[in-house]
């Protein structure tokens, strides 16, 4: 009587086990029929993986309860997209709504391979990000100097451009004032002076004689007195003013540009301006195309 319950108590757990297991096949294969899943294997078997991914995403959004979707997208994840995490996690899910099924050791096996894909790709591409690195390192060092060594040329590019610079004001200058020549100022003749009158003699007077001489008389004053000669008066020396250039507007022209033709320093415009205050006025700077100026020459 035992032994009779003991195989019955098994009989009934066999039968469990396989109502379980018919019931999920029947689940699978009944989500398999609805009208979008059937669309989204149609889009698979035609190679249109990508539709058929949205597609089965959308089953899942609409039907929640749905568990064969996320074996289905989980499967194509991972075998077209390699998308190992995404491909994972609907694994899981699928194992999560159906942990009777009978693909549980076939969906195992695939997580792990999901998992070892995943580090692999994630090595190669630090490989590649390192290498990269070094050669953006190498690059950054040939650039840095190729830089220094133009920073040097251009530095004596800029001294030599200096040089030419002032070379070239200083032809400039002298082809425009070199040719006017400051008149020297004439030394004035110097008159000789008149010769000097002899003097007469004085008479030198001891002190010893003095009583001596006091009872003889004295001879004329003029032996004694000495008379200065008078020096002819000078005459004051003119110096000559220095000339005056003289200069025809052109077009375009300016009290500064004027000045720095002629002078070689712009900033000398106005003592051209006070040498033509009778054409320009106290303050005027205004000159017309043919006006005649007076250029001090300096």
């Amino acid at each position: 009587m035992k032994i009779l319950s003991k195989n019955l108590f098994v009989l009934c757990l066999i039968a469990i086990f396989v109502l379980g297991c018919s019931r999920v096949g029947y689940n699978d294969k009944h989500e398999k029929n609805s009208r979008i899943m059937l669309k989204a294997y149609s889009m698979s078997n035609a190679g249109d993986y990508k539709s058929a991914i949205s597609l089965f995403n959308k089953a899942i959004e609409a039907y929640p309860e749905l568990a064969r979707p996320h074996l289905d997208v989980a499967l194509l994840l991972h075998d077209y997209k390699h998308d190992y995490i995404c491909a994972i996690y609907h694994y899981n899910k699928y194992l999560e709504m159906r942990p009777n099924s009978e693909k549980v050791e076939m969906i195992s096996e695939r997580i792990k391979q999901s998992e070892r894909a995943f580090v692999t790709s994630q090595l190669s591409k630090q490989k590649t990000f390192g290498s990269s690195v070094v050669q953006l390192q190498e690059a950054n060092q040939t650039l840095t100097k190729q830089n220094k060594s133009l920073l040097k040329k251009v530095k004596n590019l800029e001294t030599e451009l200096a040089g030419i610079d002032a070379n070239i004001r200083k032809e400039y200058k002298e082809s425009v004032v070199g040719k006017v020549k400051t008149p020297k100022a004439e030394k004035a003749p110097v008159e000789p002076l008149p010769p000097i009158k002899p003097v007469a003699p004085v008479k030198r007077v001891v002190a010893n004689e003095i009583d001596a001489n006091l009872k003889k008389d004295i001879t004329k004053p003029a032996d004694i007195i000495v008379e200065k000669p008078r020096s002819a008066p000078r005459k004051t020396v003119k110096t000559e003013k220095p000339q005056i250039q003289t200069y025809t507007v052109k077009r375009g022209d300016s009290l500064s540009e004027i000045a720095f033709r002629v002078y070689g320093d712009p900033t000398q415009w106005r003592e051209i301006q006070k040498a033509n205050r009778d054409t320009l006025g106290e303050t005027g700077v205004n000159v017309k195309v043919g006006q005649v100026l007076k250029i001090p020459v300096q």
